[in-house]
């Protein structure tokens, strides 16, 4: 039995393909009642009839929509009868193209119903439509699956659909969640959205919103380090635009960081920390661009945000210390503002960051709903290794920062290491800090008065926490002594910081020792919160000297 192709039709150019018409007599069908499987003539019968009644051009309505119903009819009987066997890639494309056409035919239909019964019974049969598609992709075998994804898009691109917002999402969402090498996937959506860009912009914008709803969708833990590098390398050309590059990505640079941040949403820790060591070292190595940097810096922070191993101490290496000290020791301040933002995001595990919104005042026996948990032994060797590189991002923090936001993201950094890490090392190394931070205050109070009171606030605030977050009733009571003693004198020196500060005739302006924060009371209140006590045989604790 010899096979011949024609054409559907001459005034049926509009579709891209040729529909088999295979002359065979019509098979001795099964009663709709038997359960057996369709032979191959029954298969290749109902095909045909199936791309007559879906991918045939009609011009009166009503017959369009009795063939959009007939064909949602064979669909389901191929669904249940036919043998995988049979289904070749041809197949694979025409069936695909006929689901859709019936889909966008229903989904059309939703959008008129006005009558409330009406627009219920229309949406039922989209519902079923759609159902329909996702049992059919089912039945193919992986090996297809990457046809059925151009299959979509070409539908899309070449009925030009994408502007009515279709199920196209949705379509390929429920692909994902059955394919078997996601990153080919992307691959392919990626390297349409280029082609599709150099002849129509508004295209291309449209595919990329429908890639980023994709991804924030579907979730895949692993991402393979070439994908990584692509998103990234397109991110940067749509940024700063190079002579070389082969594609205009100008226009679709918002949804590109939207791709990234729901590529970063999903990822596993191994996956988490291939991305962030990739955007710490390209930003380390940016000399003049602030763009990029904030760019780049943005989607840091978002990686390290959620980043949360159980312990730093395996999980923070060199790498991204090196880069982070790099970028610490430019001379641009939103490098040193990034910088920050990477850090107290890393090191917030127990979420508390909004709750460090601004510097206060942590007064003993108050709740602040600051989580606190036990220290593991990990991150206290974490921070003992590293505290010098995280002492000396403070003091640069604080010579850099300008501003109230920039001021908050440094005592941000502060705070969330000290509850994170509750233990000796933050707790000394940030009194310390705070002390150097305090002398930088008083070498600016001439030049910049509202600065040099930032930084006296926000002393204060860090040395409260230290007390509230270890208990030191020793401290906190030469703390005290210093709020007091200022809220009556120079309120200007407590938090909350302030954009303008009123002064009254007794308010002190010039630097009062009593004011401030003495190097020997802070030393001797840190060793009464931390000395070690000896148990005796007698059972009485004996400090240690």
């Amino acid at each position: 039995m010899a096979d011949r192709s024609v054409l559907i039709d001459e005034n049926d150019s509009l579709l891209n393909f040729c529909i088999s018409d295979t002359v065979i007599k019509k098979p001795k069908l099964h009663s709709k009642f038997t359960s057996g499987i369709m032979s191959e003539e029954e298969f290749a019968y109902h095909t045909g009839r199936l791309y007559k009644y879906c991918l045939k051009p009609v011009r009166d309505m009503h017959q369009l929509h009795k063939n959009r119903i007939m064909g949602m009819k064979i669909i389901d009987h191929l669904i249940l009868k036919a043998d995988s066997s049979y289904i070749s890639i041809p197949h694979v494309m025409r069936i695909i193209w006929s689901v859709m056409s019936c889909i966008h035919h229903f989904q059309l239909r939703l959008r008129t119903g006005t009558i409330a019964f009406i627009h219920y019974s229309r949406k039922r049969t989209t519902e079923k439509c759609l159902k329909s598609y996702s049992r059919l992709i089912r039945i193919f075998h992986p090996s297809m699956h990457r046809i059925i994804l151009n299959a979509i898009l070409v539908f899309y691109k070449e009925g030009k659909l994408w502007e009515f917002e279709f199920a196209c999402t949705d379509l390929i969402v429920d692909l994902m969640m059955i394919y078997t090498n996601f990153e080919q996937a992307l691959d392919d959506i990626l390297n349409v959205i280029e082609t599709v860009g150099e002849e129509n912009v508004t295209e291309a914008r449209y595919l990329i919103q429908v890639l980023y709803e994709v991804l924030r969708k579907v979730q895949s833990p692993v991402i393979s380090e070439p994908l990584v590098n692509r998103f990234l390398s397109m991110l940067e050309s749509s940024i700063v635009p190079k002579i070389t590059d082969r594609f205009n990505y100008g226009p679709l640079r918002r949804g590109i960081e939207l791709c990234i941040m729901n590529t970063i949403a999903h990822l596993s820790l191994k996956g988490l920390f291939l991305v962030l060591k990739k955007l710490v070292t390209k930003m380390a190595v940016i000399e003049d661009d602030e763009a990029m940097l904030l760019n780049l810096g943005n989607l840091a922070a978002y990686a390290a945000g959620r980043y949360r191993p159980k312990t730093f101490r395996h999980y923070i290496t060199q790498e991204i210390f090196d880069a982070l000290n790099v970028l610490n020791k430019k001379p641009q301040t939103s490098a040193v503002s990034v910088c920050a933002r990477i850090w107290h995001n890393l090191l917030d595990r127990n979420n508390n960051l909004l709750v460090f919104s601004t510097p206060r005042i942590y007064l003993q026996d108050c709740n602040y709903k600051i989580n606190i948990k036990e220290c593991v032994r990990g991150d206290k060797i974490f921070f003992k290794e590293w505290r010098t590189v995280i002492y000396d991002l403070v003091l640069v923090n604080c010579r850099m920062v300008h501003g109230l936001s920039q001021m908050e993201g440094m005592f941000q950094l502060m705070a969330v290491s000290l509850s994170t890490i509750p233990c000796g090392y933050t707790a000394s190394t940030y009194v310390s800090a705070a002390l150097s931070v305090q002398d930088y205050a008083f070498q600016i109070s001439k030049e910049n008065l509202v600065k040099s009171h930032h930084l006296h606030a926000i002393v204060l605030s860090i040395m409260s926490l230290v007390c509230y977050v270890h208990k030191a009733e020793v401290f906190y009571e030469y703390v005290n002594s210093i709020m007091e003693r200022r809220a009556e004198w120079a309120p200007h020196l407590n938090p909350p910081l302030k954009l303008e500060y009123q002064y009254a005739q007794h308010h002190i302006l010039w630097n009062r020792p009593d004011l401030f924060f003495e190097d020997w009371e802070t030393r001797y209140g840190l060793w009464k919160c931390f000395r070690v006590k000896i148990k005796h045989p007698e059972g009485k604790e004996k400090e240690a000297v």
